[in-house]
């Protein structure tokens, strides 16, 4: 829902470097894309991210960040499965069904709202997945076997996700050698993945880029570091410092159940994994109030995914201790009352954010966005530099912007968007009366309360046709224009149509240049007035004309010049409008599986349960 309401299909800031000039114009020029792949982008080496945006431009014929949005919502709900899956396996005696919905909540609500609405911050989730395979396999398995490959090929992955990709090898060297120091695990049998996370820690550090230009943007003295540190810490509560204590204090008290003693607990892998994970967090909270730490800020949208794997975990210690404990005991009420208020307590602090974003950060973000769609959209169709003279555009630096909208390499793969109409003009074997050609829509400088989810519709910078109301005693009248070819891209062609009266007394037809045979008819919609709509049909392969046809009860038509957008595109447009009903889909089929889960655990809870501390 977010990508529908607030997400645009027009590429901005960082992509119009890393993914225009630096991987779509060498493809399409035939050069060497190997180098710019592992080129760093700032201080990360974004390799998958560059790979799969990429992949959907060429395969989309159209550079759309809706669209890479969409294939990008699918990272933290694959990586939100895997951790429920973990979970059903780790805590048999724990129905985990309201983990789903928990874990659901964490990346379904507007808190990492950056990085859903961006398309080339899949960066974040490439992260976090490879870090959580890394984490949960490498420190638990033999090494040489096949789960241990896959934690080393995760952990080296996770050098290409992220310049801090580095540290999911730090957590497991941490884990590790605290496993040894409590006399876990033997050093002849771990010496292979100390030795293997130590070099990839090494590695990392080694290849970390340096940018100059950025140095303005780290903590600046220590006061500014801890000062960032403790805002991160204490996510998603507010700014007492005392917070972080209690957002970190189930974490913190399985730590101090791990501690030697003469108490028989089981299990004790799955909490070092949950250790593990919150270490992790904890790292990468040092990296970010180190590099973005002047001035102590709180943190950014796009480092909450981060955060949310701290908070999941620190959920998962409250379980693990719940399990640990003997249900008659007065410890397992204690538990129970203080995980209790613990998640009443998050959520107020969820709820808050949640809040703040809906009601001002998103808004603000939608409307730039808005008008930087407007602005590219009117400079491509007049040129006129002038209407870069605005802060909100969908790249820092106007000139910048000119020079790169005008490289042919990008302006051929510009979204639907902003990319110029197909130029619609009439034949003259109309006549003289072929219609009456309104003029272009020109920029409104308040943007009449436009937003980002009607700008597809509504024709601005776009030519419109109105067709003459034709009289009951008139004959029918029929509308032709020139020749046009929709090009390479195989898509839809998409009108925005206004008028009033029976649609079916409207008839828009395309037909085969050469021959003028019927290729398709476009359909519809019931006609709402002043309202604009779209009508949408299939891409012709060949050139084609356009032919409207009005009945004599026909009332004035208004049509746009036809705009192409590509298969992929389309479908992700379409699902962003779809969104609501795809959201209770999703929350029906949620609701059957847990169901399911409930069901099918009751049984093996019961003869798998967790033995209580004796």
């Amino acid at each position: 829902m977010l990508v529908g309401h607030f997400g645009t299909d027009l590429p901005e800031a960082d992509q119009w470097d890393a993914e225009g000039l630096h991987l779509l114009v060498p493809w399409f020029r035939h050069q060497s894309l190997l180098p710019e792949l592992f080129t760093p982008h700032n201080e990360h080496y974004v390799v998958f991210t560059k790979l799969l945006n990429l992949a959907l431009a060429l395969l989309n014929g159209a550079w759309d960040q809706r669209l890479e949005c969409m294939v990008n919502a699918l990272l933290p709900a694959s990586i939100a499965v895997g951790l429920l899956a973990w979970a059903r396996r780790q805590f048999v005696a724990v129905p985990v069904s309201g983990l789903a919905w928990a874990i659901a909540l964490f990346w379904g609500l507007p808190l990492g709202w950056e990085n859903a609405i961006s398309g080339f911050h899949s960066q974040q989730f490439f992260l976090i997945a490879t870090a959580l395979v890394t984490i949960l396999t490498l420190p638990f398995t033999v090494a040489w076997s096949r789960a241990w490959w896959l934690g080393v090929f995760a952990a080296a992955m996770a050098l290409l996700s992220m310049g801090s990709g580095f540290l999911a090898a730090a957590a497991v060297l941490t884990v590790v050698t605290l496993r040894l120091a409590s006399r876990e695990t033997a050093l002849a049998g771990a010496w292979p993945t100390l030795l293997l996370a130590g070099g990839l820690c090494l590695v990392g550090w080694v290849i970390r880029p340096e940018v100059p230009y950025h140095a303005m943007l780290k903590a600046q003295n220590v006061g500014d570091f801890m000062t960032a540190a403790g805002h991160n810490l204490r996510w998603p509560l507010g700014p007492a410092p005392w917070f972080a204590l209690l957002v970190w204090f189930p974490l913190g008290w399985l730590a101090v159940s791990l501690l030697p003693s003469r108490r028989r607990i089981h299990h004790r892998a799955t909490a070092w994994s949950l250790l593990g994970l919150g270490g992790w967090t904890v790292l990468q909270i040092i990296a970010v109030a180190y590099a973005r730490g002047a001035g102590g800020p709180v943190p950014a949208s796009r480092y909450v995914d981060n955060l949310i794997v701290g908070v999941i975990a620190n959920a998962f210690a409250l379980l693990w201790l719940y399990a640990q404990s003997d249900p008659r005991s007065f410890l397992r009420r204690i538990v129970a009352v203080m995980g209790g208020a613990w998640i009443v307590l998050l959520a107020c602090g969820l709820l808050v954010i949640t809040r703040e974003a809906l009601s001002a950060q998103l808004p603000a973000v939608a409307n730039s966005r808005t008008e930087a769609l407007l602005r590219t959209r009117g400079f491509l169709l007049t040129g006129e530099r002038r209407l870069f003279d605005s802060a909100d555009l969908p790249y820092p630096d106007a000139d910048a912007l000119v020079t790169r909208l005008r490289q042919p390499e990008l302006a051929r793969l510009l979204p639907a968007s902003v990319r110029p109409a197909l130029a619609l003009l009439p034949s003259p074997a109309n006549g003289l009366d072929p219609g009456v050609l309104a003029s272009e829509h020109r920029l409104d400088p308040e943007f009449n309360g436009r937003s980002i989810r009607s700008l597809l519709t509504e024709p601005v910078y776009r030519s419109v046709w109105r067709t003459t109301t034709v009289g009951p005693d008139s004959s029918a009248l029929t509308w032709r224009s020139l020749p046009m070819d929709a090009g390479p891209i195989s898509g839809r062609l998409l009108f925005s149509v206004s008028g009033r009266g029976d649609a079916n007394n409207i008839t828009i037809e395309l037909l085969a240049s050469e021959t003028g045979t019927l290729i398709s008819r476009v359909p519809l919609p019931d006609l709402q007035g002043d309202c604009w709509q779209i009508a949408a049909v299939h891409t012709p392969s060949s050139p084609f004309l356009l032919q409207i046809r009005q009945s004599p009860h026909a009332e004035d038509f208004v049509f746009s010049s036809p705009v192409v957008m590509s298969s992929l595109s389309f479908a992700a447009w379409r699902l962003a409008e779809y969104a609501s009903s795809v959201l209770a889909l999703g929350l029906v089929l949620m609701a059957f599986g847990s169901l399911l889960m409930t069901r099918d655990r009751a049984p093996s809870a019961r003869l798998r349960a967790i033995p209580p501390i004796s």
